[in-house]
Order: C-alpha cells, then sequence, then structure tokens
C-alpha cells in the first residue's frame, strides 16, 4: 500500500486520487469510546475473529480456498499437490493475531449511527489520514489500507498473490519454507481488506496490525455483548504526542446544540482543534 498523499491548495485532484489518498477517515464509536480515544490518544484494535460481522474472514478464507482449488488443477506431480495440501491444513489452525480499527470515507452514514451503538450515543471521529498513516507506517507489522469490496478486484489480488508466493518460495529455499506455506503467509496479509461486496455503502479502510508472537502481551480482553473481546490498544499520538483529528460529526440527537458545545469544550481542554458538527441525517429519535 501507498502512502497517503497530502492534497495541496489549488491542486488539481482527479477522482482516482481522492479514492486512494483520502484526507479525513472517520471512525464510529459510542460516548465511552470518544472520550476514551481523546483523552488518551489511544484506539482499540479488534482481533479479526470478534469483530460485529461474523463472516469478516470466513468471505477471504472462502476466497482462499478457491483460489487454492484452481491452482490445483494446475498442478500434476503429487509433491506439489502436497505442498497446497500443507498451506490448507494451516489455514484450518487458529488465526494469527490479527487486530483491525475500522475507519470509513463517510462520517455520516445512517447504517454506520446504528451499527455502533444506542440511538443518539454515536459519534464519527475525523482522523488526519496522511498523518495516521505516517504514524502507522512506521511500526512494524501495521498498515493503512483500502477495503476491496469487488470480487473481481479480490481474484486479481489473489493472483498477484500465487506470484508473489512463488517468488518468495523460491528466495528462501534453503530455509525450507514451502510454497504453501509462502502463500498462506501472504494471504494473512491481504485477507483483514477482502469483504463480502454488500458492505461496499461503508467505504472502509483498516488500520491493521498483524502482531507478532513477542507483541501478544500487549493483547487485552474487554466485555462484549455475548463474550469476552480481545483487543489491543494503538497510541495514534505522533512525535509531539498530539492527537491529529479533523472533524467530529455527531449523531442525530434530541440535545445536538449542547453536545456540539460539550465536544468542542472537551476537545478545547485538550488542546485538540477540530471542527464539531451534527450529523446531517434527518432521522428523529423517538
Amino acid at each position: 500500500m501507498h502512502p497517503i498523499r497530502r492534497f495541496k491548495h489549488f491542486e488539481s485532484i482527479g477522482q482516482e486520487d481522492i479514492l486512494w489518498n483520502p484526507q479525513t477517515l472517520y471512525h464510529y464509536t459510542t460516548r465511552e469510546g470518544l472520550l476514551g480515544i481523546l483523552t488518551s490518544g489511544a484506539v482499540w484494535a479488534t482481533n479479526i475473529r470478534f469483530l460485529n460481522d461474523a463472516s469478516e474472514f470466513t468471505y477471504a478464507h472462502s476466497m482462499f480456498m478457491r483460489k487454492l482449488k484452481e491452482i490445483r488443477r494446475r498442478l500434476v506431480e503429487q509433491k506439489h499437490l502436497d505442498i497446497l495440501d500443507d498451506a490448507v491444513s494451516h489455514l484450518s489452525q487458529p488465526v494469527p493475531h490479527i487486530f483491525i480499527f475500522c475507519l470509513s470515507t463517510n462520517g455520516d452514514l445512517l447504517s454506520q449511527w446504528r451499527a455502533y451503538g444506542p440511538p443518539g450515543n454515536g459519534y464519527a471521529i475525523g482522523f488526519d489520514a496522511p498523518a495516521l498513516d505516517q504514524v502507522i507506517g512506521k511500526r512494524k507489522g501495521m498498515q493503512l489500507a483500502k477495503v476491496s469490496y469487488s470480487p473481481e478486484q479480490q481474484w486479481d489480488l489473489l493472483n498477484r498473490l500465487e506470484v508473489a508466493a512463488g517468488q518468495r518460495h523460491r528466495s528462501t529455499v534453503k530455509s525450507n519454507r514451502s510454497y504453501g506455506r509462502s502463500l498462506l503467509d501472504i494471504f494473512l496479509d491481504v485477507a483483514p481488506i477482502m469483504k463480502d461486496p454488500a458492505f461496499t455503502e461503508e467505504s472502509e479502510w483498516r488500520l491493521v496490525w498483524r502482531m507478532d508472537s513477542g507483541d501478544v502481551s500487549q493483547i487485552k480482553y474487554r466485555p462484549g455483548r455475548s463474550m469476552l473481546v480481545p483487543y489491543v490498544p494503538i497510541d495514534l499520538r505522533g512525535k509531539n504526542k498530539s492527537l491529529r483529528i479533523q472533524r467530529i460529526i455527531i449523531e442525530p440527537n434530541p440535545h445536538s446544540e449542547l453536545e456540539v458545545e460539550a465536544v468542542k469544550g472537551l476537545c478545547d481542554g485538550l488542546g485538540i482543534k477540530v471542527y464539531v458538527a451534527k450529523s446531517e441525517i434527518p432521522f428523529r429519535i423517538v
């Protein structure tokens, strides 16, 4: 993934530039989440298998299995088939520690307001995307990436994965890393950014952290609706210890004016310069 470019004033910007270089990325959260992020400078990334959408990893898994079957049909020698069987066997084991922090290019979506908390208790925190990408890019195992909802694009991604796995296998043959293991390893890097087309409206980007075994001590647990949920706190403050937020949008709320005033006061007290606005969606809470 290329670094997110910051647009200059009066620059001629094309649709493709906007698509791959968002200037603001929004995270939907509750009142408790807003307070936690603003006061600590950290966000909580959730284990990919414990996200709200139960199909998160299984969708990418099914695409990968299709790719393995396609490769298998092209192979003749038993030793090559054994290599792919090796990849499948390792895929059935527990998924490595992959943690996700969800963002969107749209900060005022009714579907997101409804998904992330009780009515009237929602906020979209608009992060400075180029600044966020710069912070993330310096940390091992982390990436800020655009989610793909297109099956055609995803298949192309898997085709490139196949080529990359072959190159990696040839370069590491002395370490006995099999082609199947190389396929699986690269797949685990791209799986978090593959989603079902039904979720296209979300226009999602993701902060993804694929942890090394040495980092697992950082994993914490919070109470979920039906189970404990593993997460890791990630400090998003830069060198100057400031949190780069551009906007905060408040969900439709019977006390919107007072809420705007309160959020502005909170940000001013924390030294965060940010534009605070009400949602423009004409939705009434009854």
